[in-house]
């Protein structure tokens, strides 16, 4: 009687430990490429880093010049048309 006691306990416990070795030998799935919603969420701040960067140009240069506003305006300018020229950029590599 104890012995077949003993026998369904390993029977148990074995197929318990080959549960845990098929889940071991599953492959896993990783997702190399990130998802495409993620892939172009640097883009934003790109832009607006870049286009902070001229602003605070343009208002140093002008205040340093006494041009005031046409230095801040050509640095937005610059800025915005260098942030787009960026974005439209990056994007075109990454959709490739």
């Amino acid at each position: 009687m104890k012995n077949s006691i003993d026998t369904k306990e390993m029977q148990r416990r074995l197929d318990e430990m080959k549960k845990r070795e098929d889940a071991l030998h599953k492959p896993v799935k990783t997702d190399k490429e990130p998802q495409v919603y993620m892939r172009y969420t640097h883009l934003g701040l790109e832009f607006i880093v870049v286009f902070l960067g001229f602003l605070f140009l343009g208002k140093w240069l002008d205040e340093i010049a006494g041009t005031s506003p046409w230095l801040l305006l050509v640095c937005i300018s610059a800025g915005f048309a260098l942030g787009m020229y960026r974005i439209i950029k990056v994007a075109n590599e990454l959709s490739k």
